[in-house]
């Protein structure tokens, strides 16, 4: 099977809420697909800035993203795609500035997207930081822990 359809429904959930909040824009993006599909996945990806969901990068991959922030280590960033900035936020070069790269985002644009991203990096760098279980020896059953001799 191709790629066809894997994230159709992240789209299916961002239709739904624009054709909630407005309908006029809903009945604009239908029609934008039949006729030029190009610049109906720019717009849903535009659009998923202002609709909160989970994973907004699978709602329309930007395939470059990686490569655009590959240097960038600057608060400029904040002036590209979401999924730009997300790409950039993911390789850790603002891992000791998040609490800044968020206020600026407040001074900015405000999108709740950038706010998310940034949400999930803390929660994975906590991750990251905490103590993990020590595990068992490998081998299965075939292993068996001695048993000290009395």
């Amino acid at each position: 099977m191709g790629r066809r359809g894997r994230n159709r429904d992240k789209r299916d959930l961002v239709l739904a809420q624009i054709e909630e909040a407005d309908p006029a824009l809903y009945q604009e993006l239908v029609e934008l697909r039949g006729s030029n599909p190009n610049a109906y996945r720019r717009r849903i990806r535009k659009l998923g800035e202002t609709y909160v969901i989970r994973s907004p990068q699978k709602l329309m991959a930007n395939r470059s993203a990686m490569w655009h922030a590959s240097d960038r280590t600057d608060f400029d960033v904040l002036d590209e795609h979401f999924q730009i900035i997300r790409a950039a936020v993911k390789r850790g070069y603002f891992d000791e500035r998040l609490d800044e790269l968020a206020a600026h985002e407040k001074q900015g644009r405000d999108r709740p997207v950038i706010y998310q991203i940034v949400q999930e990096r803390r929660e994975w760098l906590e991750y990251a930081a905490s103590p993990k279980p020590a595990m068992p020896p490998a081998g299965g059953n075939w292993v068996r822990a001695k048993e000290p001799s009395d």
